[in-house]
């Protein structure tokens, strides 16, 4: 199953290589959500953000990407639980215009859930829900990709 979200998603990506150009501004827009626990989900998603960035890199051209993690997804910016904190530090000095979202509602939740708070990577940066981000963001006509 996993193969195969990874095989659609790039087939969307490439299939439209404009990514969400805006027409005045020649900027490309990418939102991506994290919503599951998986490593190897989580593994993928970095190397698309890291081979996409470097493409639009390579032909002079700006893409903002944003991961917006939720659900079990945030385990991708837990600090504790993390199974990519050297990656995603990696990929946020590498690529400046990568950013990486987690959600308030999720960690509000899970601390509830661990009678402690949970601690967040220094990378993520903290939106008040991850599902309405992804919606505000493709709203304002981001491109989309579901992990």
């Amino acid at each position: 199953m996993t193969i195969k979200l990874f095989l659609i998603s790039i087939l969307v990506v490439f299939s439209n290589t404009h990514i969400a150009l805006a027409k005045d501004d020649n900027v490309h827009r990418l939102v991506i959500n994290v919503n599951e626990k998986s490593a190897t989900s989580m593994h993928t998603i970095l190397d698309n953000v890291a081979t996409l960035s470097s493409h639009y890199a390579k032909k002079g051209e700006k893409l903002l990407v944003e991961v917006v993690a939720y659900g079990p997804g945030l385990h991708m910016l837990r600090a504790d639980t993390s199974p990519v904190t050297k990656r995603l530090t990696h990929l946020s000095q590498q690529y400046k215009d990568v950013s990486f979202h987690a959600c308030n509602n999720t960690i509000t939740k899970m601390s509830k859930m661990a009678k402690r708070q949970i601690p967040l990577l220094s990378v993520a940066n903290i939106t008040p829900s991850g599902m309405i981000h992804v919606v505000k963001r493709t709203e304002e006509g981001w491109a989309y990709i579901h992990y």
